[in-house]
């Protein structure tokens, strides 16, 4: 495990580094080359230089790369890159026209010399870039606690040779987290908090929302009933488990109606949540995020539970 000790915010960068002109240090591309990395299904990579022209092939790592790289080496990006339901970098890079990781023909026209995967890519996409003689390297894409998305960071950036951009970020996300938990009041009582989607579904223990509730003091209701990292249930088990807070997702600007479907269901009507309005809805992008975007999910959550804090 990749270790890093939390500290102060550095707006300005890492103590010491200059900056290049997107405002990331900068990348050395002969420092520590050649160098070896493992990936995260295990496969060893061997890379001579800091590659310059980088693909993506899963939104959290566009996530990642657009936060610690020049963006003038990022070449291809996952299609969720260009959709503002899900995307924080859709406007970038829609504006810069990269190709999409889904068009593999127009990928290999572009000639990455890393091609970055979700851990759980296809073995014939890996296959096809292989035989093109593009390197792979395949990056965890799903957590269940922040220090699973800090390690993700650390291991593009190594890859990549951002590795003071990805220390920034990651030294940023660790204390946001800290300001977050900051807010609970001292001897607040726990509250119990259910996430539940508008279709039913919910996420219990192993889930990253499950961490985030528990770094906050507060009891995931999904998790406290045995539910696993994921599941449906109905609104009769929601009444019967009786939450003090429902936490759901709604597209940009349908906050209202996400509320209003809730509540038109008895079995969440009745239940302590739907009775005080504690509803809190979270916006789509910010309750799926995975990456170190996830943070927002935590924040909202936070201020709803806890207002300002202390």
């Amino acid at each position: 495990m990749v270790l890093f000790v939390i500290a102060l915010r550095f707006d300005d960068g890492v103590p010491g580094a200059s900056l290049s002109s997107s405002g990331l240090p900068p990348t050395d591309a002969g420092a520590g080359y050649p160098r070896r990395a493992v990936d995260s299904s295990g496969q060893e990579l061997w890379i001579g230089t800091a590659p310059q022209a980088i693909g993506s092939q899963a939104l959290t790592i566009d996530h990642i790369l657009f936060a610690i790289t020049d963006r003038e080496r990022i070449v291809s990006v996952s299609p969720y890159a260009m959709d503002p339901g899900y995307s924080f970098v859709h406007e970038t890079a829609s504006q810069i026209g990269l190709t999409q990781s889904s068009d593999l023909e127009a990928v290999l026209r572009s000639a990455p010399d890393l091609m970055l995967l979700a851990h759980g890519a296809k073995a014939d996409l890996e296959d096809v870039l292989h035989r093109a003689s593009i390197p792979t390297f395949r990056v965890r894409t799903t957590f269940a606690d922040f220090d699973q998305v800090s390690e993700a960071i650390a291991a593009v950036g190594s890859v990549t040779g951002d590795e003071a951009a990805a220390e920034l970020e990651i030294r940023r996300l660790r204390d946001r987290v800290e300001r977050a938990k900051r807010r609970r009041p001292p001897g607040a009582k726990a509250p119990r908090v259910l996430p539940y989607s508008t279709y039913g579904s919910t996420l219990g223990r192993g889930s990253l929302f499950d961490h985030i509730l528990t770094e906050l003091g507060a009891i995931n209701v999904a998790a406290e009933q045995g539910i696993g990292e994921y599941a449906d249930i109905s609104g009769e088990q929601v009444a019967a488990w009786d939450p003090d807070w429902i936490v759901t997702a709604a597209a940009h600007g349908a906050t209202g109606q996400a509320r209003d479907r809730l509540l038109a269901d008895p079995g969440i009507a009745v239940t302590k949540a739907g009775r005080s309005g504690q509803i809190l809805v979270v916006e789509s992008r910010v309750f799926t995020a995975m990456s170190q975007h996830s943070i927002g999910l935590m924040e909202a959550i936070a201020e709803g539970l806890y207002g300002d804090g202390p």
